[in-house]
């Protein structure tokens, strides 16, 4: 029976939600209590006196015990939480363990507190976290949460992901920094009298700058929490990046535009050339009726020139406002340059004498009304480099040649301004011009869709510019095949130019064969409408080598590598050694055999002639 001192334990203790235990020196159980019996692992009656290996067994009493004894001896209180499993499910408790003092001495408390509540409530905060964590993460948009109190703002890791920045300031200048100079005081300006107000929520557009120094276009959202008094001390938003959606709007924006233009240009073109007809019919008649009439003949002459020279912008006008869909097929680029330039005409004139250079090259597949475009802005661009009034000292040169790579060439340069070093890399960003609106309203889109198409058509565009010199454009298109009658085409890419030339006069008797440096320009070639009935490309080549051409083809077209032999002189690397076990017949070693090429060619020939129709 417990005594007056246990007995007035025991009534205080019955006030309280949850479990007391009291244990004397040797660890042997004095008191034990719980608001619920089920709490205890036996009951009261059957623990009193016996040590805590007793009741709970030595496995699971060894620690507890331990702890017991630690308390008793140094005084120092410990803790302890734990679970229990009961019927009704899991229960957590929290446990202070303290040596007091008694009439019989010194002994050791353990007093449980039931914090199950507290724990499901910290398990849902931590999933709640946890859920927003990976949120963060995935999302993405710029998560953002700024504490106005505090002066801090905190990102998610879209700051580095989708703008590039590796550091940041946590102050709000960092973002204020970083929008763009032209909308800064606007947004800054807005952002602080929504704040300043009632509202609840913030939101704007504007375009911010990325660590790389362009401008995105971005939509930025806000949730403004207040304090009693109305004042705002937190915002929490997500910028959403809409640099591509802008871009497509304005593109499509541009190619309505574009189609309306070329509808009114089409019917116009449709009315001159009606009364053009008989204006010309009657002028050629009238100088077949009155001979030569010196004057009167030259001034109907110059009519004649003056009508035929609007019959050749109308027909220019066909090749802008042609409906085919982006439809490729073969086309006769000097034929689209000389349209553009007619076109251009104007505004090259009082700006700089327009120079020719139109080399014999095949035709390229393309879409003429989409080529004539990009040639068009090219040369509007050059004369809008060239400041009005000096014509006669300055030059747009058209050059139309065949390049080293086999692919058909198309320079445009002018004897302009020039381009910023800075600026050059960025030419082909959508939005970005480095024009001002007086020169026409520079939208920033007329380089980046001609970037767009000659990349559609299989092509490149590259541009090189010195301040105060000019500027050269070159596209690159890839040529309609050309294929000798009756002869198997081979394309041989090797970085060793002899070794191009001892292949090509090998095969010259018996194929057309095309002779490239660069496994770069020799997969545009393969990836190009261009038909190839055999290839033969080195394994180690700078810049691009065989290994990656064998990989883009397995990805892209895997039914050209039955036409492909790897050259080899030696595997250097394991990579390239890997690679020469894994192709098998397909590898051809150094120094080359000419019977085997021979016989690969013969090969290739027959099987052309098994699967002619």
């Amino acid at each position: 029976m417990p005594d007056a001192h246990d007995q007035r334990l025991l009534t205080l203790v019955g006030c309280i939600h949850g479990i007391v235990l009291e244990f004397d020196a040797d660890a042997r159980y004095r008191n034990a209590w719980a608001d619920d019996p089920a709490l205890l692992a036996r009951p009261p009656e059957e623990m009193l006196g016996k040590t805590i290996d007793e009741v709970l067994g030595p496995a699971a009493g060894a620690p507890f015990t331990a702890m017991v004894h630690r308390v008793y001896a140094t005084g120092v209180v410990e803790h302890l939480e734990y679970p229990i499993e009961l019927e009704s499910g899991r229960r957590w408790f929290f446990a202070d363990i303290k040596r007091v003092g008694t009439p019989d001495g010194m002994t050791v408390v353990f007093f449980a507190r039931d914090i199950t509540e507290r724990k499901v409530t910290e398990e849902a905060l931590a999933r709640s976290e946890e859920r927003y964590r990976l949120a963060a993460q995935a999302t993405n948009d710029l998560l953002w949460d700024w504490d106005i109190a505090a002066g801090t703002v905190t990102w998610n890791i879209a700051v580095t992901t989708m703008l590039g920045y590796t550091e940041r300031d946590n102050a709000p200048d960092w973002w204020r920094e970083r929008l763009h100079p032209d909308e800064r005081d606007r947004v800054v300006r807005r952002l602080e009298a929504t704040l300043g107000s009632r509202r609840r929520s913030w939101s704007d557009r504007y375009r911010f700058r990325r660590a790389d120094g362009s401008y995105g276009d971005f939509i930025d959202r806000g949730l403004i929490t207040r304090d009693a008094t109305g004042r705002a001390v937190r915002v929490v938003g997500s910028m959403t990046d809409v640099t591509q959606i802008t871009r497509m709007q304005a593109q499509l924006l541009q190619a309505d535009r574009l189609a309306a233009i070329g509808t009114l240009a089409a019917g116009v073109g449709h009315e001159i050339n009606n009364p053009l007809t008989y204006v010309l019919g009657n002028l050629e008649l009238a100088l077949d009726m009155i001979g030569d009439h010196g004057e009167l003949t030259q001034t109907l002459q110059e009519a004649r020139e003056g009508a035929l020279r609007i019959a050749e912008i109308v027909k220019s006008l066909k090749t802008f406002t042609r409906s085919d869909d982006g439809e490729l097929r073969p086309v006769e680029v000097d034929r689209v340059l000389d349209a553009a330039i007619k076109m251009a005409d104007q505004q090259i004139r009082p700006r700089a004498r327009l120079v020719r250079s139109f080399e014999r090259v095949p035709q390229v597949h393309a879409s003429e009304g989409q080529l004539a475009q990009v040639a068009l802005n090219l040369l509007i661009n050059a004369a809008q480099a060239i400041p009005e009034g000096n014509a006669d000292g300055n030059e747009i040169l058209v050059q139309l040649r065949m390049a080293d790579s086999g692919r058909v060439a198309i320079d445009i340069r002018d004897t302009g301004v020039g381009i910023a070093p800075q600026d050059v890399p960025r030419l082909f960003d959508p939005f970005f011009t480095t024009k001002d609106v007086g020169d026409g309203g520079g939208t920033g889109l007329g380089l980046s869709i001609c970037h767009d198409i000659v990349q559609k058509l299989g092509g490149d565009i590259t541009v090189a510019s010195s301040v105060g010199e000019g500027t050269t454009f070159t596209v690159l298109l890839p040529a309609v095949a050309t294929t000798c009658e009756g002869l198997p085409r081979v394309l041989v890419i090797d970085d060793e130019v002899q070794i191009c030339r001892y292949v090509s006069r090998i095969f010259r008797n018996g194929a057309d064969v095309v002779a490239l440096t660069s496994a770069r320009e020799g997969l545009a070639r393969l990836m190009s409408p261009e038909r190839f009935d055999l290839v033969l490309c080195d394994v180690m080549m700078p810049d691009m080598t065989g290994i990656d051409l064998y990989e883009e083809l397995r990805a892209k077209n895997p039914s050209l590598l039955r036409r492909v032999y790897f050259m080899t002189g030696g595997a250097f690397t394991p990579r390239a050694q890997a690679f020469l076990d894994t192709i098998g017949a397909a590898r051809i070693d150094k120094p080359l055999d000419r019977k085997h090429l021979m016989s690969l060619l013969r090969g290739r020939l027959n099987t052309m002639k098994l699967s002619a129709p």
